[in-house]
């Protein structure tokens, strides 16, 4: 199998983008939490912020990913750093396969998103990421939304786009090697934007967890 160049891309929101987005999600939350002490149904207010901060890294983001000139996500819109642990569960499974994405959310950690969701918690591994058998992961929040299926066969991974009507097969260590160091940036680059704002510190644990999961893929390699 010749070389495949492997790529992913991403648009940071600017400082003013940040600035409008807290400014924004702690007024939202503020009237939110009032109204729900009003009808006696109290929400936790720091939940409730960090889910409403979230936008800060969802409104004019763009990202892709693309495998051997061909795009496979783009033109999603949604959740920046949604989408790198998205792509961080991707190495995990084009490393280990499925029997290690389950051992990895099974990690018993606060950080650990399943852990946190009330919907997925009691659901299995299986249900959340393989219905159909293959890793099905979700790209954007808005419309379009997208989604890619993974499939490992030894040391080749296939990924079928079927919203962009591309498949295509890449080695696993070109996989791994193509994105990592852009995950790695990316990663850093939203680590300080949320140093920029007190409020986006709320979204802090959303970075740790995917920092554990590239813990995790070095562990594997």
């Amino acid at each position: 199998m010749s070389m495949v160049g492997v790529h992913l891309w991403y648009i940071l929101p600017t400082k003013e983008q940040l600035k409008e987005a807290v400014l924004s999600s702690l007024s939202d939350a503020v009237e939110t939490y009032i109204e729900s002490v009003r009808e006696g149904d109290e929400e936790d207010f720091n939940e409730l912020l960090k889910s409403i901060l979230s936008r800060a890294f969802e409104y004019d983001v763009k990202y892709g990913l693309e495998v051997d000139g061909k795009e496979l996500i783009a033109p999603a819109c949604g959740n920046l750093i949604e989408f790198f642990e998205d792509v961080a569960l991707s190495i995990v499974y084009a490393v280990g396969g499925k029997d290690a994405i389950a051992k990895l959310m099974s990690l018993p950690v606060e950080v650990n998103p399943l852990r946190n969701n009330p919907v997925t918690k009691n659901m299995s591994i299986e249900d959340i990421l393989f219905p159909g058998g293959s890793l099905k992961l979700f790209f954007g929040t808005f419309d379009p939304i997208k989604f890619i299926r993974y499939r490992r066969h030894a040391k080749i991974l296939e990924i079928e786009s079927p919203n962009n009507g591309v498949t295509i097969r890449v080695g696993v260590d070109e996989y791994v090697e193509g994105i990592w160091e852009d995950l790695m940036r990316g990663m850093r680059e939203v680590e300080e934007a949320l140093k920029m704002f007190t409020p986006l510190q709320a979204l802090y644990p959303k970075i740790q967890w995917v920092k554990l999961i590239t813990k995790y893929v070095l562990e594997k390699q």
